[in-house]
């Protein structure tokens, strides 16, 4: 809020609001000399508002609303799109420019391209509602305070927040109950009180949790001992998916108390000493209120004390130690059970996991379509209730259970400022904005994954389907394009052969692509969990692991913590695995050239339909080997 001034005139709350908005979306672009950006507006009903915030982004200075600047935004009206379409040329000659559009389909074809960026813009957040009124009025307000501003229509509150009034006058008036929404509007979300049998999206977390419960009724009522309780368990995941959540939700399945602790809450006053101080307080806290869960979050921030290297070691030692102590020392712990959450379950030391410890390891992956669909109606309680929302649930691939709980609470928040019940039409604008994928990238993904599809039935392996995407969303979040997916072998052995086959499979994109196009893009190459990353890891443990390479001695258990140490032990190492790698890629290439005609055809019908069943593929594979006299079985 640097940029502009606490008592712009003309300027009420709301103003501020939408200010906090579009100045984030365009601060990428804030330092740079030209820039063009249209800006999807959710909340048409409030555009002049927008309007506003838009014309104080390009113009900080001005202390007044001046509408006969050269420089001004633009709102695209779609019942003159005509004159409006003239407008917004004539503005796109100017060195900044901000568009104002209702929709993203109003953007007009033939002036998309000048456009730098296309952003959608949602309500003010909770945190944008409370730092203006920490900025602009210099006091706190809690969240639920927050609430309420953001919940009250923009043009009564910039009637209340007139000049000279007491901000405190006003909170006090906005929070005394009264019908600010209607009935029909009310929020309807999932009950903050619900348990784990209500709730989706945690797998085995989910099993493990309903059997503790299970297991400290029996040992209330007296038929087993503590001993045959889990005194533990190590939560990881990706940030968003609920870890915090499940310790709450396990702490009623369990009709127990739930004691919150973490290393940095602990570490707060620095000292060694206050550390372990706080870290035992925790622990006694828990067994007072035992039974009782100690959740400990973040607890890979303890690092490791093999790895430790730094000025820290002595301390993070000692901390470590610390811990143990806690976890299983001279004094019971009895009706305490430790649930610990991270992000990277790599960087714990090995003895944190030991038995008796948190022995149990439970990984929580991001959700897939019908654990989404579940997450989705848990969040949207009586809204849209009889809906299908498999829709939904496909838009949302790549979303944690935190960014679906935020896109219901959006949608929620549109029919809430429009007086309304929630629609499906609420939940699509409050997706990310989808872009149309272009037609030769369209193309090189379906040769990908009709690769990858081709060379798994010829190792023999059940395809399930094969798919793309046409459209990709502008989000952050991690999201996929296109895939093959193969039905799993639970049973199979995991020879070397196996980890051949699989690094094969893996390769077979890249083989594609360079078979077909000549050569390939960094899209199967680039980062952790990229298709060539999967390879060379499956590589690495092969020479190092399991005995199966040049050497038959086995480092145990390859992690991303231990690969520098395996490299210094081994300096042929990565040579070795680099050799397996093209050794696969070229036995991939092999397959795929056999398989042109079929792989050819299988890439049009792919490009066409943007879904193939893995029944479809063997049949077609089947069909084209036919007709060169060469039939043969796959799988």
């Amino acid at each position: 809020m640097k940029h502009i001034s606490r008592d712009r005139p003309h300027f009420a709350l709301p103003d501020f609001f939408a200010y906090c908005c579009i100045a984030a979306a365009v601060r990428p672009m804030r330092r740079a000399k030209h820039f063009a950006v249209a800006l999807i507006i959710s909340e048409w009903g409030e555009v002049d508002t927008y309007y506003r915030a838009a014309h104080a982004v390009l113009k900080p200075g001005n202390d007044r609303y001046d509408v006969g600047t050269t420089t001004q935004p633009v709102i695209f009206k779609d019942d003159r799109a005509t004159t409006s379409h003239g407008v917004v040329v004539e503005q796109l000659e100017h060195d900044r420019m901000i568009i104002l559009f209702q929709t993203e389909a109003s953007i007009p074809s033939d002036i998309r391209s000048a456009f730098d960026a296309v952003v959608r813009i949602g309500m003010p957040t909770i945190e944008h509602v409370k730092g203006v009124m920490r900025w602009r009025h210099r006091i706190e307000v809690s969240d639920m305070e927050a609430e309420v501003l953001l919940h009250t229509e923009w043009s009564s509150l910039g009637l209340l927040m007139r000049q000279g009034r007491p901000i405190r006058r006003v909170m006090k008036a906005l929070m005394k109950p009264r019908a600010v929404l209607s009935p029909s509007s009310k929020p309807a979300e999932a009950s903050p009180e619900m348990g784990l049998e209500t709730m989706a999206g945690f797998g085995a977390a989910k099993v493990w949790g309903l059997d503790l419960a299970a297991d400290i009724r029996d040992w209330k009522d007296g038929r087993i001992k503590w001993n045959d309780v889990d005194r533990g368990m190590l939560l990881s995941g990706p940030p968003g998916t609920g870890k915090t959540i499940f310790a709450n939700a396990l702490g009623r399945t369990c009709g127990v108390p739930v004691i919150h602790a973490s290393a940095a809450k602990w570490q707060a006053r620095g000292h060694l000493g206050d550390f372990l101080k706080a870290m035992i307080a925790s622990f006694d806290e828990a067994k007072k209120r035992a039974p009782s869960i100690l959740f400990i979050d973040e607890i890979d921030s303890f690092g490791d004390r093999m790895n430790s290297r730094d000025d820290n070691q002595a301390y993070e030692i000692k901390a470590i130690n610390g811990l143990l102590e806690c976890l299983d020392g001279a004094q019971a712990r009895d009706g305490v059970v430790v649930v610990a959450a991270c992000n990277n379950p790599d960087l714990i030391d090995p003895a944190i996991l030991r038995s008796g410890r948190l022995d149990k390891h439970v990984r929580i992956e991001l959700p897939d379509a019908e654990a989404r669909a579940a997450i989705l109606r848990m969040h949207l309680g009586s809204d849209l209730m009889g809906e299908d929302l498999t829709e939904f649930a496909v838009e949302t691939e790549g979303q944690t259970g935190a960014d679906i709980a935020r896109l219901t609470r959006d949608a929620r928040r549109l029919a809430r400022r429009q007086q309304r019940p929630m629609s499906r039409d609420d939940m699509r604008a409050a997706l990310p904005l989808s872009v149309p994928i272009p037609i030769e990238n369209l193309h090189s993904n379906a040769i990908h994954e009709i690769g990858h599809a081709v060379v798994g039935l010829e190792l023999g392996l059940e395809l399930s389907r094969v798919t793309i995407s046409p459209t990709a969303r502008i989000t952050s979040t991690v999201q996929s394009l296109g895939g093959a997916r193969f039905t799993a072998e639970p049973w199979a052995r995991r020879t070397r052969q196996r980890y051949l086959d699989m690094i094969a499979l893996f390769m077979a994109g890249i083989a594609a692509e360079e078979i077909f196009l000549g050569e390939y893009d960094d899209g199967a190459t680039a980062g952790e969990g990229s298709d060539l990353h999967r390879a060379t890891r499956i590589a690495i443990d092969m020479e190092r692991a399991h005995g199966m390479g040049e050497l038959l001695a086995s480092f145990g258990d390859v992690g991303d913590r231990r690969l520098d140490e395996i490299k210094h032990l081994d300096g042929r190492l990565m040579m070795r695995v680099d050799g397996v790698l093209r050794e696969q890629l070229a036995r991939s290439k092999e397959i795929i050239e056999r398989h042109r005609a079929a792989s050819l055809r299988l890439h049009r019908e792919l490009l066409e339909r943007m879904d193939l069943q893995g029944e479809e593929v063997l049949a077609l594979m089947r069909s084209a080997r036919t007709q060169h006299g060469l039939m043969v079985e796959f799988g």
